[in-house]
């Protein structure tokens, strides 16, 4: 009912579903070719968060692409290096 009201919100969230569904993916070439096609569809919507999200992709897509070799972030070597320079303050 309340995307039948607002029906930008519900392109919005729609499209924003698409995005998330990326990260299910088990491969860095089948998530690269997802990636890809999200930011083919991004051109054609008409909203501007949208395109500075697909523009962030183009700078990060290593990065990005490197979280589905093993399925890991760089949150917790960063976390441990931060540990490692508290250490070494000491």
């Amino acid at each position: 009912m309340l995307f039948e009201r607002y029906p930008l919100l519900h392109k919005k969230h729609k499209h924003t579903l698409e995005f998330s569904n990326i990260y299910e993916q088990t491969t860095k070439q089948l998530a690269r070719r997802m990636i890809l096609e999200w930011k083919e569809k991004t051109k054609n919507i008409e909203i501007k968060e949208f395109h500075t999200a697909a523009n962030s992709l183009n700078y990060n897509m290593e990065k990005i692409l490197n979280f589905f070799t093993n399925r890991s972030i760089t949150a917790n070597a960063e976390s441990f290096n931060a540990k490692i320079k508290l250490f070494r303050e000491i």
